[in-house]
């Protein structure tokens, strides 16, 4: 196992320290063979965007499937590009920019501590970089040391060491934060009257064991969600904040973010659900290709 990790990750490693220019270039040849050879989930893809948009014309799924493809290629050549990247070399980068950075910030100095909500809309891959966009002038009065970063161990140890590895290059080989998600509510326990902030990844299909919530509607499909993050967020009385990763027309992604409630104690988890992919929705119908529609989150459909 320790050998495979040295090897995959010393590989993605030089292929990561070639220029961003080179991996979009390998991103359009990746995208073709995901969609027109191998047909990776195509199925999948087709039926998801289909259901999404009801109203939509053959023609409009299509260009949609088509540029979904094209986004997915880009996440994956965007991470192998992120893992090989220091701090200093991602914010040259300017691949995340923060659209309104005072929306976490005051949150982060008026609540508790702070759950951002974070979905498969942009790159998500790139939150290791999270504090590297501001380029305003207002500092951020918090640093890695005081985030965590929630995820789902994988199966297979070696690509659950590489993934982590390359999502906390850019934080630096002290950062801590990075959790399974079976640790965020001993975390949670540990430090509570410490200001903290949680990013949990929100839209996905329950894992087995998981606390379940059901969407009356997203993307016009019933849904079936996890709730994990929103009954921490209740429980501990912390502030909501959504974040989006819309994508610039030059290519890169605009950090924005949503404030839910300064303290969630007063709103059950499921009404924090709801908001949150009210809000979801909305930025899918206004660019559906930036969302990763291989995942089978409507499993509950089939």
């Amino acid at each position: 196992m320790k050998l495979g990790y040295i090897l995959i990750r010393g590989v993605l490693k030089v292929l990561g320290r070639l220029p961003l220019k080179f991996h979009y270039a390998c991103a359009k040849v990746i995208a073709f063979i995901l969609r027109d050879v191998v047909r990776y989930r195509r199925s999948v893809v087709m039926i998801n965007v289909s259901r999404s948009f009801p109203q939509a014309k053959y023609n409009e799924i299509t260009d949609i499937v088509k540029k979904s493809y094209d986004h997915l290629a880009r996440l994956i050549v965007e991470a192998i590009w992120f893992g090989a990247s220091d701090a200093e070399r991602f914010r040259r980068s300017r691949l995340l920019q923060m659209k309104n950075p005072e929306v976490m910030i005051e949150a982060f100095q008026n609540c508790k501590s702070v759950l951002l909500m974070n979905s498969h809309f942009g790159n998500w891959e790139l939150i290791g970089g999270f504090f590297c966009g501001n380029y305003t002038d207002r500092p951020f009065p918090m640093s890695y040391p005081d985030s965590y970063v929630v995820y789902k161990e994988l199966s297979s140890k070696t690509w659950n060491d590489v993934f982590a590895s390359i999502r906390t290059s850019v934080a630096g080989k002290d950062y801590t934060g990075y959790i399974e998600s079976k640790a965020v509510i001993r975390e949670a326990v540990r430090n509570q009257g410490k200001k903290k902030f949680y990013v949990f990844p929100t839209d996905q299909s329950p894992y087995a064991g998981a606390s379940v919530h059901h969407v009356k509607d997203f993307m016009h499909q019933k849904t079936i969600t996890m709730t994990g993050g929103a009954q921490l967020a209740h429980k501990f009385g912390w502030g909501v904040v959504e974040m989006f990763m819309n994508l610039r027309p030059d290519g890169g992604y605009e950090i924005e973010f949503e404030k839910i409630c300064d303290d969630a104690s007063p709103y059950t988890p499921e009404e924090i659900m709801n908001v949150f992919y009210e809000k979801l929705q909305l930025r899918i119908e206004a660019q559906p290709w930036n969302y990763n529609w291989t995942h089978k989150r409507w499993k509950n459909n089939d």
